[in-house]
């Protein structure tokens, strides 16, 4: 019979064009899109967001306070000590300088969130030679040392507020500054022998003194490690396994959590991967308790290449590190540059586009989500094992939240999303003339988002949810523009 005849012609007819828009339709939802794959296993549980929330700001707005504790989303304050807050190189503690400190910890407890406290400078005194400037923590003033963050937190238990979660001994020991810091003896010479004196003889102080339910976090240096002198987190550690917690299980003990910063100087990929192998080898949750984009040097950064290259360094934090806990470096302080900020103090008092960034991925992804990695049939596209990423998936308690960075200047990229769970997603994006507004809501077929289009240069934030959400995008009034 042939194949094509008066009668059938027709019927064939209507199904090639069937046929044809149906791969039309196809393609132009799947085949022509770069595929993103959320992986179902398992990385860290998130444990917590923070930020460094007033540096060094001798007042700060009610609208500011707002802003950061009841906002933003962080559930943990990092507060900064100074020279100022010592009284003397015997381990005294400045009495109006602690009720400024009890003042913070009262407004930050108001809204629910818990502190960790961090050293820059103890009194003067207590260094050689005796400079708010970075200086070796003299030997014979190691007790002083020690004593004087016992004495903060009976100044603070004393007034009934809430203990820190954990006490950092020192920020950025090896970082030489004009401004408040504090080198340890030897460290140049990769010899961190006095550090461990010191976390050792403060956690048996705070044991002794009923302060056991303050931990101790360190080395706390300003990147993972850049294998210079600067940066040495993973070498205060004995590098590379974190070796001299094998030899010193006193010291392991001690140090409840390993913290470090995130900047990049020139290191590789290498010590990221060591730092995240060395903390889990040892069950020490991994903790990012700093940073900015300051690493091109440039103070007039536009805010989006701000946004943009921070969500990717949280991106690698989260996936190629794996930190349980992420921090931002600084979120308001009169005359910082704003690539170290995230709301301006020109008296308005403005959310840089930064904020809606972390805030959207912060109040989406609470304490207790879990990590995901992320896969592409993109080369271009860096999903993993990078100092700089462009995707992290977390399991929610509602659904999942993706986060999607477009490191490209001209070129929009189109993804469809698998392997998320929920019924329905909502993407956010922002963007030089936007900050994380909502451009499109639509259903998950299949465990698939479709058709998401990653605008150049530019942050998407893609959350899901057993059903359709209400979002309001009035938001807008006191928004700077990504661009400016």
């Amino acid at each position: 019979m042939p194949f094509f005849t008066r009668e059938n012609r027709g019927l064939y007819t209507a199904i090639a064009a069937a046929i044809l828009l149906c791969s039309l339709y196809c393609k132009t939802a799947y085949a022509q899109h770069d595929t993103l794959t959320v992986s179902p296993s398992p990385l860290q549980t998130v444990k917590g967001w923070g930020c460094n929330s007033f540096f060094a700001a001798a007042t700060v707005p009610a609208e500011v306070t707002r802003a950061f504790y009841g906002e933003l989303g962080m559930t943990v304050d990092r507060i900064y000590l100074d020279h100022n807050d010592g009284l003397n190189d015997l381990g005294a503690v400045n009495p109006a300088a602690m009720d400024d400190l009890c003042k913070k910890i009262t407004s930050l407890h108001s809204f629910g969130l818990r502190y960790i406290l961090c050293s820059w400078s103890p009194a003067v005194g207590m260094k050689y030679p005796a400079i708010v400037a970075s200086a070796d923590l003299r030997e014979d003033r190691e007790g002083a040392f020690t004593s004087y963050f016992v004495n903060i937190c009976k100044f603070i238990w004393q007034k009934h507020l809430p203990l820190p979660i954990a006490i950092t001994l020192q920020n950025e020991p090896t970082n030489t500054a004009t401004y408040d810091s504090m080198h340890f003896v030897n460290q140049n010479n990769f010899d961190y022998t006095q550090y461990y004196r010191v976390v050792l003889e403060l956690r048996r102080k705070l044991d002794q003194s009923g302060f056991r339910s303050v931990k101790l976090l360190g080395p706390e240096d300003g990147s993972y490690d850049t294998g210079k002198n600067w940066g040495c987190s993973l070498a205060f550690l004995g590098g590379n396994g974190f070796p001299v917690f094998r030899t010193n299980p006193a010291l392991r003990n001690a140090i409840w959590g390993c913290s470090s910063h995130s900047y990049n100087w020139g290191g590789t990929v290498n010590y990221l991967e060591q730092w995240a192998a060395s903390c889990n080898l040892w069950h020490k949750d991994k903790w990012m308790t700093e940073y900015s984009y300051i690493e091109n040097g440039e103070k007039n950064t536009p805010l989006i290449d701000i946004a943009v290259m921070s969500a990717r360094r949280l991106c690698s934090d989260m996936e190629c590190v794996q930190n349980n806990y992420w921090f931002w470096w600084d979120g308001y302080a009169p005359g910082i540059a704003r690539n170290e900020v995230l709301m301006s103090d020109d008296g308005r008092y403005t959310k840089y586009p930064l904020f809606y960034v972390l805030q959207k991925i912060f109040t989406n992804v609470p304490p207790g989500s879990v990590c995901h990695p992320v896969t592409s049939n993109d080369p271009d596209f860096n999903t993993s094992s990078r100092i700089w990423m462009n995707a992290a998936a977390f399991e929610t308690h509602n659904g999942m939240t993706v986060v999607l960075v477009n490191p490209h200047h001209a070129t929009t990229l189109n993804m469809n999303l698998a392997g998320v769970t929920g019924n329905f997603a909502t993407v956010y994006q922002t963007t030089g003339d936007k900050n994380m507004q909502v451009v499109a809501g639509t259903g998950v077929v299949n465990g698939v988002v479709p058709n998401i289009q990653l605008p150049p240069w530019s942050v998407t934030v893609i959350v899901t949810s057993p059903k359709a959400v209400v979002v309001s995008t009035s938001s807008m009034a006191k928004e700077l523009p990504a661009n400016d």
